[in-house]
């Protein structure tokens, strides 16, 4: 971690400051692009669908991403550190990953097309939807070339490649919703859209390194090596893609598909305003670096309150606006049969506050090197969103579902950090926030 921060300060005082700033502008212009045409043809297709076919989606993307720890195993910081620090190994590094990753998904759809089919089985449809999606871990391994242009802060190359997929797939959904295609039609083109991301990684990567991917090579050595590294890593993805993701998994299981499509609806409403709390929190944190490693702790100090007060505000203001216009909202944008989400908007929206907490105090943790701590928090979040959904579910349904994600991101994002010590600081700075006491007090 020390060598990482080392590298940032360095790229900070070597007078590259231009070319981390056009990093995260082209990061958000990817976030902002893919929000603004995904949100949109997002609630075209579900109107087209309906809440019952749109769950069945639903469910099926929920649980492949449950499973999308063993994809991914948490090597993507991993090998932005290796690549960082020993260059020469390159075609070592990103050929081991690429073979890891690659068996990871494999080990993705073999499990969820095993659970489909112990779960659901008289459900072909679901089971072919489910395959079809998991499929897409496979074509993911090339995101190994995306953490090596991250190493490099080139990551324009990476958006351009992704997101020209991206509008390529809009426009091929935008024709089957014109064709009034089948239900499958739509999941096989979001495959087909990573197939081609990866694609354009590839190409990026010969074209900026003048090297094949043929001459990557695992070494066993290595492999073991970073086998013992992922696996906390993995276990903590898993744990907070439960968190993420077991409300939709159970409702499907208690109330069935429909209720999944209704409650999915609001979420993606709610999920949209996320990422302004990871923008503003990756535009801070090189601030955030600077003043720490400058010993100032209580300008440090000052810069994470006031990233807690300005991202709190933005969630606070959000769900002032959704609480009151969530009917309209939903009925502009769903149409009839998703009248229910609306209530779930008026509870969910409100996650925001926490998220917002969370992702900013994840830069707090990342820094003092406590991010081991950012795993027990997921799991106390899980536990709790487990919970809470076996007693919720059945007595409020989809409301219920919603209320029980609400506590459990208040747990773990808020009052996790009034038990520890090490972070009982942050807890104190949250509440500032919160109750708008930091900023009422400059008033």
């Amino acid at each position: 971690m020390y060598k990482i921060r080392s590298f940032i300060r360095k790229k900070i005082s070597g007078g590259q400051v231009s070319s981390i700033v056009k990093n995260i502008s082209w990061l958000a212009l990817d976030r902002i692009l893919r929000l603004g045409i995904g949100l949109l043809l997002g609630v075209l297709i579900a109107r087209y669908l309906g809440p019952e076919k749109f769950g069945k989606w639903s469910y099926a993307l929920a649980l492949t991403s449950l499973l999308s720890a063993f994809a991914t195993l948490g090597l993507d910081n991993i090998i932005i550190k290796d690549l960082l620090q020993c260059p020469e190994k390159r075609n070592e590094i990103l050929g081991t990953t690429f073979l890891m990753r690659f068996a990871g998904g494999v080990v993705t759809i073999l499990t969820s097309t095993l659970i489909v089919l112990f779960t659901d089985t008289q459900d072909t449809e679901l089971l072919i939807c489910v395959a079809i999606i998991s499929i897409g871990f496979i074509f993911q391994s090339f995101d190994v070339i995306d953490s090596f242009f991250q190493s490099k802060v080139q990551s324009r190359y990476v958006v351009i490649a992704k997101n020209g997929a991206f509008v390529f797939c809009a426009v091929l959904k935008s024709v089957a919703l014109w064709r009034k295609a089948d239900f499958l039609v739509f999941i096989t083109i979001g495959t087909f859209e990573i197939f081609l991301s990866a694609l354009g990684l590839v190409y990026f990567y010969y074209s900026q390194t003048l090297t094949s991917i043929k001459e990557w090579y695992s070494n066993r050595t290595y492999l073991k090596k970073k086998l013992k590294e992922c696996w906390p890593l993995l276990l903590s993805g898993l744990v907070i893609m439960i968190y993420m993701r077991i409300d939709q998994i159970m409702l499907k299981q208690i109330l069935g598909e429909k209720s999944v499509g209704i409650y999915s609806a609001a979420v993606r409403i709610s999920e949209v305003s996320y990422f302004l709390y990871t923008i503003l929190s990756a535009s801070v944190y090189p601030a955030l670096i600077k003043a720490r490693n400058n010993n100032n702790k209580e300008e440090y100090l000052l810069k994470v309150q006031r990233l807690f007060d300005y991202t709190v505000v933005i969630a606070l203001a959000t769900g002032l606006f959704f609480t009151i216009s969530s009917n309209w909202v939903i009925n502009i944008l769903f149409g009839p049969g998703f009248e229910d989400a609306a209530a779930v908007l008026k509870i969910n929206i409100w996650c925001g506050v926490f998220v917002a907490l969370g992702v900013a105090s994840s830069q707090y943790l990342i820094l003092e090197g406590l991010a081991k701590l950012s795993f027990y928090r997921s799991f106390a979040g899980a536990l709790v969103n487990l919970l809470l959904n076996f007693v919720l579910i059945p007595i409020y349904g989809i409301s219920g579902a919603a209320l029980s994600t609400l506590i459990a991101q208040f747990t773990a994002a808020y009052i996790f950090d009034l038990f520890n010590k090490k972070t009982r600081q942050l807890f104190f700075m949250k509440t500032r926030s919160v109750f708008l006491i930091s900023l009422l007090s400059k008033v």
